[in-house]
């Protein structure tokens, strides 16, 4: 994960004009990198991904599992420019929410009834739940030194040190939402898409 840098291009937003203006403006400056180094860095993943989903297709022997990597390879097929504007969309907005501390929308969760039932999400939600995971572990194994100097910094900007009210704006979990975000726009199947979602977490950490 690469390290941030002023931009003074960055402006305040009204919601923002609360923040003390020291760190409102470095925190503007780390959306305006991540804005432009995040979402261009797809491209290079995406192009290691098509390689890797061609080498593979035709060597397997079940015809399920090939039309699952072909799928997987149509979804992202000449659409890269469209991942990369809504990544950079949806990063911005969870970004722009942590920040602003919005409160979150309502998400499935695994509840405990009376009894000890338990309603489930559901299964394509739990699946792509478990792949903001995946992404965001292997982004951490990744940039753990990073991180280490990262999370601090962002902490202290935003006046929550152990971040008990909101997340880093730009933390592995942010940042594989807003791929699984991005994923579930595209036409295509759940099960397709999660194909890619092993590829995302070799490729995508090595270029944070």
């Amino acid at each position: 994960m690469h390290s941030v840098a002023p931009d003074a291009n960055m402006k305040a937003t009204p919601q923002d004009k609360a923040a003390p203006s020291s760190a409102l403006a470095i925190l503007q400056d780390c959306r305006g990198i991540a804005s432009r180094r995040l979402p261009s860095l797809l491209y290079e993943v995406l192009k290691q991904i098509k390689s890797e989903l061609m080498e593979i297709a035709p060597s397997t022997q079940k015809y399920e599992l090939f039309a699952l990597y072909r799928e997987a390879l149509d979804i992202t097929q000449g659409r890269w420019s469209l991942i990369e504007s809504r990544f950079r969309t949806h990063l911005l907005d969870l970004f722009d929410q942590e920040v602003r501390n919005a409160p979150k929308a309502a998400k499935k969760v695994l509840r405990t009834d009376s009894g000890d039932d338990f309603k489930l999400m559901d299964a394509d939600d739990l699946e792509e739940s478990l792949a903001v995971n995946t992404i965001a572990n292997a982004i951490k194994s990744v940039c753990i030194n990073e991180l280490m100097a990262l999370n601090p910094r962002m902490g202290t900007l935003l006046k929550d040190p152990e971040f008990q009210r909101r997340e880093n704006p730009i933390s592995p979990e942010i940042l594989g939402s807003a791929l699984m975000v991005t994923l579930s726009e595209l036409e295509g199947s759940t099960k397709a898409k999660l194909v890619l979602v092993p590829m995302l977490s070799k490729y995508f950490p090595s270029r944070a």
